[in-house]
């Protein structure tokens, strides 16, 4: 019951402040919409304190956040030489998997064909070479003649060009030629990992008719992977390629990573991409997973005022100088990075040896906008 009292209580100390700095009717008549006047009473009860803009080092760490990305060059489609059905598939989405693993199993008669053609063209090429080898000797003792000794040479060179070309074929299908025979025919064929990685998407069902240009899944190779990191064009002078930040997601991975690209374009949120690969291992990043990133900026020399000067209106940040007669005009501003208490003033031009509130601007604002609504 206190805390509900205490809380309550600041409520309506907060709505009585907001009610001493509205104006009259008449004097809001003759006052500019960016400039309220207070009353003696009213300056006494607000207890409004002032600064100046000052010029100070700033080291402070800039937080953003991103998503995990993967560069499209290390976006790896899976598809099949030669068509077939699904029979097995051994991986699911979002998986990892090792270089060489067996990803599916697809089953089709063509494959079974390819392999007897080349054990059918491997028996002809032999009996080919044998019948070269007795021309090119009855050749040379003109007991045959050079035309037959061209058509057995054709009829050799012919069959050994098709034997490769089958070796081939079969290496395509991931069958090596010396394990096919008479007796190791096979109907199936596996689909391997060529590296080590995660499983994106998986695009077929067992049982399902594949052809050579169809994708089965989508790899992504970790060595790829990206940090797709949102900032804001004040955040851009902090930001240098090949600097250093750390990011975490909300899975408790923890690692650092090196800034590869800075923001060339600004979106019409008046946000930009910067891009960053992850360092050491990438193991348990998956694309697509939200991370926090924290970047230690540059010790730089920055205009600065505190952060109670700097009050927040419907996206748009602002400050109060001090005029004559208990005035207070609204300024725009466009704050940079924070540290310690500390906000930085970009384009601090304008709010050169001017008088700010420090104290109290929150109240100045509230009251402002009070005004407006009335």
């Amino acid at each position: 019951m206190k805390s509900i009292y205490f809380i309550a209580t600041l409520f309506l100390a907060a709505t009585a402040c907001q009610q001493e700095v509205q104006e009259t009717p008449e004097e809001a008549g003759k006052t500019p919409e960016n400039i309220i006047r207070l009353s003696e009473e009213q300056m006494k009860t607000l207890e409004l304190s002032v600064t100046q803009l000052r010029t100070q080092n700033l080291e402070a760490t800039l937080r953003l956040n991103g998503k995990v990305d993967v560069a499209p060059s290390h976006v790896v489609s899976v598809t099949s030489a030669l068509g077939g059905y699904v029979r097995k598939i051994h991986i699911l989405p979002g998986t990892s998997f090792t270089k060489g693993q067996i990803l599916a199993v697809l089953e089709d008669n063509q494959f079974i064909q390819l392999q007897q053609d080349y054990l059918t063209t491997r028996v002809q090429l032999k009996t080919a070479e044998l019948n070269y080898e007795r021309q090119k000797a009855l050749n040379r003792t003109q007991a045959a003649s050079d035309k037959a000794l061209q058509q057995a040479e054709a009829e050799y060179q012919t069959l050994k060009v098709s034997q490769k070309a089958l070796e081939e074929k079969l290496r395509l299908i991931h069958i090596d030629p010396k394990s096919v025979s008479t007796d190791n025919l096979r109907s199936t064929i596996n689909l391997y990992a060529p590296f080590t990685g995660t499983v994106s998407e998986i695009r077929v069902n067992t049982g399902q008719y594949v052809s050579p240009t169809e994708t089965l899944f989508e790899l992504v190779n970790p060595a790829g992977l990206l940090l797709r990191i949102k900032a804001f064009e004040k955040d851009l002078p902090a930001l240098k390629t090949g600097q250093e930040l750390r990011f975490s997601t909300n899975e408790g991975i923890s690692s650092r990573a090196l800034i590869v690209s800075t923001g060339k374009t600004v979106n019409e949120d008046g946000s930009t991409d910067i891009l960053a690969r992850p360092l050491g291992s990438s193991a348990g990043l998956i694309t697509g997973m939200y991370i926090n990133a924290e970047i230690e900026t540059q010790n730089r020399s920055a205009s600065v005022l505190p952060e109670t000067s700097v009050v927040m209106f419907e996206n748009q940040w602002y400050v109060f100088e001090q005029l004559p007669d208990r005035a207070f005009r609204m300024l725009e501003v466009q704050p940079g990075i924070r540290h310690q208490g500390w906000v930085e003033i970009l384009e601090p031009g304008a709010l050169e040896d001017k008088t700010l509130v420090e104290n109290g601007a929150y109240t100045l604002l509230m009251g402002l906008k009070n005004r407006a609504e009335e």
